[in-house]
C-alpha cells in the first residue's frame, strides 16, 4: 500500500466512472426506463409503471450510477494528487467537485427508494390511496431534480493553469477575478488561476 500512487488509484476510479456510467445507462434505458430521476405529474406516473415492469434491471444500473458517484469522488483526489505542485489554490477543485458528485449521487439515491416503497404501494393501492401516493413521490421527484443543478454553483469555480515566469516563484495576485498562484515546489513559472462562479 506505501508504494500504491494516489494519482494511480484516482485514475483508475477515473476509467470506472466511465464504465459505470455506460453500463448503467444500457441496464436502465433497456429495462425501458429512460431516466432515473422521475419528473413530476403525469409523467411521473409513467415513469412509475415503467419501473414496476422493468424489475432488477432498472435497479442494477441505477446502482451502477451510484457506485459511478463514489469512484468519481476518489478519481477528483487522485487528480489533485497530480496537480497539487501547482499550486495549493487547486485544492478547491476536487472539494467542490466532490460536493457536487455527493449531491448528484443523493438526487439519484431518492428514486431508488421511489422504486423500492413508493412503486410496489402505488400499483398495488386504490385510486384513492394513489392519489396520496403520487403526491408523496411528486415531493421525493422535486427534490432529486432540484439537487443537480445546485451542484452547477458549488463546481461552477472555473481552474486554469498556465506558465507564467513574470509571476515570482511562491507569491500570488490578485487579478481576472480569481487568485493567482505560481508553484512554489518543482512547477516553478507555472500559475494557476481560480475563478468563483458568477
Amino acid at each position: 500500500m506505501r508504494t500504491l500512487r494516489l494519482s494511480t488509484v484516482g485514475a483508475v476510479c477515473a476509467l470506472g466512472t466511465v464504465i459505470c456510467f455506460v453500463l448503467g445507462g444500457v441496464a436502465m434505458g433497456s429495462s425501458g426506463v429512460g431516466v432515473l430521476i422521475p419528473e413530476t405529474g403525469p409523467p411521473g406516473r409513467e415513469w412509475i409503471a415503467n419501473v414496476n415492469a422493468a424489475g432488477w434491471l432498472f435497479f442494477a444500473g441505477a446502482w451502477l450510477i451510484i457506485l459511478m458517484g463514489y469512484l468519481g469522488i476518489v478519481a477528483l483526489v487522485g487528480f489533485y494528487d497530480t496537480l497539487q505542485l501547482a499550486g495549493p489554490v487547486m485544492i478547491l477543485a476536487p472539494i467542490l467537485g466532490a460536493v457536487g458528485l455527493t449531491l448528484v449521487t443523493v438526487s439519484h439515491l431518492i428514486p431508488i427508494a421511489i422504486g423500492y416503497e413508493l412503486v410496489p404501494a402505488y400499483i398495488n393501492a386504490d385510486p384513492a390511496g394513489q392519489a396520496t401516493l403520487a403526491a408523496t413521490a411528486d415531493t421525493f421527484a422535486a427534490t432529486a431534480l432540484v439537487m443537480p443543478p445546485a451542484t452547477s454553483s458549488t463546481s461552477a469555480w472555473s481552474f486554469r493553469c498556465t506558465q507564467s515566469p513574470s509571476l515570482p516563484r511562491g507569491r500570488c495576485r490578485d487579478g481576472s477575478g480569481g487568485l493567482a498562484c505560481s508553484s512554489g515546489r518543482s512547477l516553478d513559472g507555472w500559475g494557476c488561476l481560480a475563478r468563483p462562479p458568477r
